[in-house]
């Protein structure tokens, strides 16, 4: 059995906060069909958040970040912007548990856009 030394509550409080952003801006774009300025900006920002997230965090487990929480507080605020309510083609819906692993978000090869399309399909579908 390794030993893996334990975050912080500063290191996992930030890695929460990065991740928060991300998906912020991930369920977003999931839930807009549009593309344009706003769009890209909601897809720059996760690309950034995960970067941040991947090369300062990567070696935070499942057992450290309350996913759960985080994607909860994220999809109230992301479903609470004002231009996401006004959007008609999709109604969010999203499910309220996380649909990424943790592991997942913080992969160096993660798909942003694919990763906003499968919320986007997620909340088309309920």
């Amino acid at each position: 059995m390794s030993y893996r030394e334990q975050p912080t509550l500063s290191e996992q409080s930030a890695a929460e906060d990065c991740l928060y952003r991300m998906l912020v801006n991930l369920i977003k774009v999931g839930l807009v069909a549009m593309d344009g300025e706003v769009a890209g900006g909601w897809m720059s920002e996760a690309m950034r958040a995960h970067e941040e997230l991947a090369t300062c965090f990567g070696s935070l487990s499942d057992d450290d970040i309350k996913l759960d929480q985080v994607w909860n507080r994220a999809r109230e605020e992301a479903q609470s912007d004002r231009v996401v309510q006004t959007e008609e083609s999709v109604k969010p819906v999203l499910q309220a548990g996380c649909m990424f692993k943790l592991r997942e978000l913080m992969a160096a090869d993660l798909n942003v856009e694919a990763a906003a399309a499968r919320i986007r399909v997620s909340a088309a579908t309920g």
